[in-house]
């Protein structure tokens, strides 16, 4: 009896032990987002809406998504100063470009900030940047499980009216209509474990937003000839609007692997995902204060050849959800490395100098 209860408490630790380093916290830095030039494809689901479930909250989650998957949509991380409205948002130093709708962010080491869009609604209302001052935090670096934070700002955006419009019985000519909003947003980072979206696995973040937006809406109307003011106006079909939104990160994708958009039942009213996400921004390694090594061609086909300057060490070859594939000693890299067997996509190779210093260095392969 003693025995089987040793074996049973044996078996549970070890279990522990294995549950504990593949639930491991992951946390995420800037170094994890988009820089200029990356790019990211986005799927929709359209079957997975309603009272589906968004996930779980909660320590060491197992989160399995089904979803179906059409032709993708394309976000670009750019530089905001190529952009037609880049000039609107001065405090921006890269954007997002999905389309012909634009996001402008200030990244940092602390956090990311959202300073406003540019959106092409129609022909009639073209090019309509609405600036949000002060900006509202996206996240904040760290950004570790438990982590809970809030913010808040104003925007506004103008439309053209130039018409006449009834006001008080009297018939004014408004020349504009200004829109305007105040968002206040609580950020929860409550949940960590393994996201499955299909084939791929990944550690991830469970990030859960809530957004109370209210609006007041103003015209610019004509008191005198060629004399404007601009003047409330009360309408009350303009509520507050209450936005929820779940997103899962991991660890160099540049963007959520996965998102949720949720009405105030719970209900989910769209989703995007990564069907085949890439590690893009491990590859900065000036951002995690690393060094790099040197691999030429790249692209490659055949062989890899290395310019290292500190001597050789051991070299891991990683896919791109960072999994070892094979390793390769000092002697095989001064003549070196096939890749002729390699499947043709992204991976990385990961060094460790004399001096302790780790190296990264992504690699394609054709």
């Amino acid at each position: 009896m003693k025995k089987q209860i040793r074996n049973s408490l044996l078996i549970l630790i070890l279990f522990t032990l294995v549950r504990t380093d593949l639930f491991a916290q992951i946390s995420l830095g800037p170094q994890d987002f988009g820089n200029i030039g990356d790019e990211v494809e986005l799927y929709f689901d359209s079957t997975y809406i309603g009272p589906q479930s968004a996930g779980n909250p909660g320590a060491a989650q197992i989160w399995n998504f089904g979803l179906s998957s059409n032709t993708p949509d394309t976000l670009r991380f750019v530089d905001p100063n190529s952009t037609p409205y880049g000039s609107d948002f001065p405090a921006s130093n890269i954007a997002l470009e999905e389309g012909i709708s634009y996001t402008y962010l200030n990244q940092s080491l602390t956090d990311i900030k959202v300073y406003g869009f540019n959106l092409d609604l129609d022909t009639f209302f073209p090019g309509a940047s609405i600036l949000v001052d002060p900006p509202i935090t996206l996240i904040q670096f760290p950004a570790t499980y438990g982590d809970n934070y809030s913010s808040s700002g104003t925007g506004s955006v103008t439309f053209p009216f130039q018409d006449t419009f009834d006001i008080g019985g009297n018939p004014t000519y408004v020349d504009s209509v200004r829109v305007e909003f105040n968002v206040q947003q609580i950020d929860s980072i409550n949940g960590y474990g393994i996201l499955n979206i299909d084939t791929s696995s990944n550690q991830a973040l469970r990030i859960e937003s809530w957004q109370n937006i209210g609006f007041s809406l103003f015209a610019k109307v004509e008191i005198f000839p060629t004399v404007f003011i601009w003047v409330p106006i009360p309408i009350p079909i303009l509520p507050n609007i209450v936005v929820r939104s779940v997103n899962y990160l991991g660890n160099g994708f540049d963007y959520p692997l996965l998102s949720f958009e949720l009405d105030s039942a719970g209900d989910i009213i769209g989703n995007s995902f990564q069907k085949n996400p890439v590690v893009n921004s491990i590859d900065d390694a000036s951002s995690l204060g690393l060094i790099k090594s040197v691999v030429y061609p790249n692209p490659a086909s055949d062989k890899l050849f290395f310019d290292l300057q500190y001597g050789t060490q051991p070299v891991e070859i990683l896919d791109s959800h960072g999994r070892e594939i094979f390793k390769i000693q000092d002697q095989q890299i001064e003549k070196g490395l096939d890749i002729s067997t390699l499947s043709k996509g992204v991976y990385f190779l990961r060094m460790t100098t004399p001096n302790g210093q780790l190296v990264f260095e992504r690699f394609i392969k054709n």
